[in-house]
Parts: structure tokens; C-alpha cells; sequence
């Protein structure tokens, strides 16, 4: 179940090395490499594929938090507990996340805590 639990922090973890790099470290270190195309979709989803060779100490404070969420979205857990997701997200890549989110919420489980209103994310969008 280890691996099945991925717990993203409110707190920037972002390691050294590219956004690529991040991206895939879940998948590299579980082995699973192979796999790697799903990081870059997810990149291309969140329109961060064309920084993918930049340092993340070069990235804004929201592409940094992109890059946490989509290490853990890329190894498809089984759960996934997010902290203040969408602190520093410009509201298109909120939309997206909320879209991913209801989207592994059908056959998996997804726990967000955040200090937005109900209302203020529904309004972007589809209901929760």
C-alpha cells in the first residue's frame, strides 16, 4: 500500500534538476521508466513541456508547485492526499487539477484540504 499513498505537501519538495526530471522521479524510482510518456503528457497538460529542460529553481513558485503535483499524478496512486493544491496556480492549471482530480476520484481516492470556499472552485468550473 506504500506505494498506492502519495501525500503532496502545501510545501514546495521539489529536488534538484530539471522539470523533466522531477516529473519523472516517481516513475524512475519505482522502476517503472518505461512509463515516462505519461510525465510528458501531463507536462503538455499543464503547459509546462516547453520549460521541461530548465532548472526548477528557475521556475516561478507555481510551476514549481505544477511540478510537485504532477511527480505524484504521473505515478497514479491510489490515493492522493493534497495540501493546499491550488496555492500560486493561475486559475486555468486549477481547472485542470480539479478535471484530473474528479477524474482519479471515480475508481480512486482524493483528499484535498484547502482554505478555498466550496463556492469559489465550483464557480470555475464543474461541481466537485
Amino acid at each position: 500500500m506504500k506505494k498506492s499513498v502519495i501525500y503532496v505537501h502545501d510545501n514546495l519538495l521539489n529536488l534538484i534538476g530539471t522539470v523533466e526530471y522531477n516529473v519523472g522521479l516517481g516513475l524512475r524510482m519505482r522502476g517503472e521508466a518505461k512509463r515516462l510518456n505519461i510525465a510528458y503528457d501531463y507536462m503538455e497538460r499543464y503547459k509546462i513541456l516547453d520549460v521541461r529542460r530548465k532548472p526548477v529553481s528557475k521556475l516561478s513558485t507555481g510551476q514549481m508547485k505544477v511540478v510537485t503535483i504532477l511527480r505524484t499524478l504521473a505515478l497514479n496512486p491510489l490515493m492522493i492526499v493534497l495540501d493546499e493544491p491550488f496555492t500560486y496556480l493561475d486559475r486555468e492549471r486549477i481547472e485542470i487539477l480539479l478535471e484530473d482530480v474528479r477524474t482519479l476520484s471515480k475508481d480512486r481516492v482524493a483528499i484535498i484540504s484547502t482554505h478555498y470556499v466550496y463556492g469559489e472552485l465550483t464557480d470555475m468550473g464543474k461541481p466537485l
